[in-house]
């Protein structure tokens, strides 16, 4: 585990994986959160509410950015003032010289990083560029081979149309996010249109 943090209706894991097997993992999280809280606050019955999300991190920079946010989340909802100071986040107990949890030891940031050094690149204001940044992220797809090995990242429906000027280029824009693996109902809610529309267009070409 590289990073977690707890917040009151929801949690971020950030994970390296070297086998497929993230959904037994988080099975197993969701269930054993789910009845150590059950029993705390005396409650019965399910605690989450539908499946996690879940995201490829395809680069160091996206990689350092996520645990930024990760550690600024709480100071946003109002939950603190300072980065390390909502106690249920790894930067918590770095800061603040505590154990660390069994399933935090391998860290890459306890690994390869100082206090100094992590407490320098975590106060530095989280910005606006950087926000932009990930959203533009979360909207990437992923191309997947057939053996699991991640291939190539698809480029977002903004970089499909921006340089779009006509109808033609619009449709043929179309058919590129199509074929990256984009559905018909969400190049329909992007550009405005009906899915009918769209798949008239698809039609139009062998795909």
């Amino acid at each position: 585990m590289v990073k977690t943090r707890l917040m009151d209706n929801h949690y971020h894991l950030l994970i390296e994986t070297e086998k497929e097997n993230l959904s037994d993992c988080m099975r197993v999280v969701n269930a054993n959160y789910a009845l150590y809280f059950n029993k705390k606050t005396k409650r019965i019955g399910h605690l989450w509410q539908g499946r996690y999300t879940s995201r490829y991190i395809t680069s160091e920079q996206y990689l350092y950015t996520l645990i930024r946010y990760i550690e600024f989340n709480p100071l946003e909802a109002g939950m603190a003032k300072k980065v390390g100071e909502y106690p249920y986040t790894l930067a918590s107990l770095i800061f603040n010289n505590q154990e660390y949890k069994e399933c935090c030891q391998e860290s890459l940031l306890l690994k390869q990083y100082d206090i100094e050094t992590l407490s320098e690149f975590l106060n530095i204001e989280f910005t606006e560029e950087e926000k932009r940044y990930l959203k533009e992220q979360q909207k990437r797809k992923i191309k997947k081979g057939a053996n699991g090995i991640l291939l190539s990242k698809i480029k977002t429906l903004d970089e499909h149309f921006v340089e779009v000027e006509s109808k033609s280029e619009r449709n043929k824009a179309t058919i590129l996010a199509y074929k990256d693996g984009y559905k018909q109902v969400e190049i329909a809610q992007y550009l405005g249109l009906s899915k009918s529309h769209v798949s008239k267009v698809l039609k139009e070409v062998e795909i």
